[in-house]
């Protein structure tokens, strides 16, 4: 199953009608996943992860430097990666939101599109992949620890 997997697994470039999409939930998702995170308060969150991906992606799916991409299976997309080039570390490519859709979680295709994306880095000339993962999100952070990335930093909070 995993080699047949492998196989029919694919990135695709975002269409502009699914680049819309992923950006309307992204920035709603976003802006719950620093509230949640205690770094925003609420009432101020949609307007700052709007004013986030208007400068990470100022043109939009034509953003230069930005790697858009569906992740497909056998023809059917499941999920999305979205990749850009680190501006103060050039030899960097840097993952800002990765997801595999609920349906096809928990069987393997994170792990196999984190290879896909890998080798997508590679083929741009990339020396280094990095991304973010918020500290309550255990499950992203066991695929992607084995998947090979490592602690580079770590916050910590505790509620008083």
């Amino acid at each position: 199953m995993a080699k047949e997997m492998a196989a029919k697994l694919a990135l695709r470039l975002m269409t502009s009608t699914e680049f819309d999409q992923f950006v309307s939930k992204a920035i709603k998702d976003y802006a719950v996943d620093k509230v949640q995170a205690g770094s925003w308060l609420a009432d101020e969150a949609m307007k700052k992860s709007e004013e986030s991906f208007n400068s990470l992606l100022p043109q939009g799916i034509n953003s230069p430097d930005n790697y858009l991409y569906s992740i497909i299976f056998q023809k059917e997309k499941i999920g999305i990666l979205w990749m850009a080039k680190l501006k103060d570390q050039p030899d960097t490519i840097f993952i800002y939101d990765f997801a595999i859709d609920d349906a096809f979680q928990n069987q393997g295709f994170g792990s196999k599109a984190l290879v896909l994306a890998d080798e997508e880095a590679r083929k741009l000339s990339f020396k280094h992949i990095a991304l973010h993962v918020f500290g309550r999100n255990a499950r992203a952070l066991h695929v992607y620890q084995k998947s090979g990335y490592g602690i580079t930093d770590i916050n910590m909070q505790k509620d008083l």
